[in-house]
């Protein structure tokens, strides 16, 4: 596009994605993980998308995708390759919240979003959150 575009319903779409993808499904399935990073890299593709993101609604979809993220059960060795590809989407996506604010002060939110989650007693998600930061740090620098 050669003129600045605006797409007007960008928080509707992502605040339908988030239900989407934090829904308790109604039947014993979940949605696949393949599908689920697909919503992830979509998130991150809006976050990217003008106009900026109000507070309220990057504030919903760092916890409600953090927490989606990071309550995933531990990764077999059938679904790994599908758990490093989501937690690559994963990390996309904060590098893309931190890449829109580019100052410290979005830095330390997004940091103090995955202090829980560094801090939890299960290991899998002290590995998930320590890998998280370690991305952001990198995109920061």
């Amino acid at each position: 596009l050669k003129s600045k575009y605006v797409f007007v319903h960008r928080n509707d779409l992502l605040k339908t994605l988030i239900s989407y993808m934090i829904a308790q499904p109604q039947q014993k399935e979940e949605p696949p993980l393949n599908l689920r990073t697909k919503g992830l890299i979509a998130a991150t593709h809006l976050v990217l998308l003008e106009p900026k993101l109000e507070a309220e609604l990057e504030t919903e979809i760092l916890t409600k995708f953090l927490t989606f993220y990071h309550k995933l059960p531990e990764s077999t060795t059938q679904n790994t390759t599908q758990y490093e590809e989501l937690e690559e989407a994963m990390h996309e996506l904060l590098n893309a919240l931190l890449f829109v604010g580019k100052t410290t002060f979005v830095l330390r939110k997004l940091i103090a979003a995955l202090e829980p989650w560094m801090n939890s007693s299960i290991n899998y998600q002290r590995i998930r959150s320590s890998r998280a930061y370690i991305s952001l740090l990198r995109k920061f620098i």
